[in-house]
Formats: C-alpha cells, structure tokens, sequence
C-alpha cells in the first residue's frame, strides 16, 4: 500500500472504531432505559394495587355508613 492509502485506512479504522463506541453507548443506555421501564412498570401495577384496595376500603366504608344511616 502506498502511503496515501495507509492513511484514509488508518483514518477509516478510527472512525469505524468511534462509531462502534457510540453504538456501545447506545446500548447501554438502551439497557439502562429498559430497567428504568420495568421499574416504572412495577411502580405503576403497585400504584394500581393500592388503588383497587382504597376503592375497596372507601366502598366499605360507605356501605357500613349508609347501613348505620338506615338503623
């Protein structure tokens, strides 16, 4: 190879090397968004339980309250 050529390959290497750091970095953030929405995931369907047993209890609690309205 003549010198010319050496350097757009050695310019060329770099660059494809950049770039395969940049989609590394990608990916790890791709991994780290997927734990952050499993998390949010969990958090929600605990939010959800939570709800449902508030419902249940005010539900309760306004049953028991209207029976002792009628006694």
């Amino acid at each position: 190879m003549n010198e010319q050529t050496e350097i757009k390959q050695e310019l060329l290497t770099r660059r494809l090397l950049r770039i395969a750091e940049r989609l590394d970095r990608i990916e790890q953030s791709l991994v780290k968004l997927q734990l952050l929405n499993k998390h949010t995931q969990l958090i929600l369907n605990n939010i959800m339980v939570d709800k449902n047993l508030i419902n249940k209890d005010v539900k309760q609690l306004s049953d028991h309250l209207i029976d002792n309205a009628n006694k």
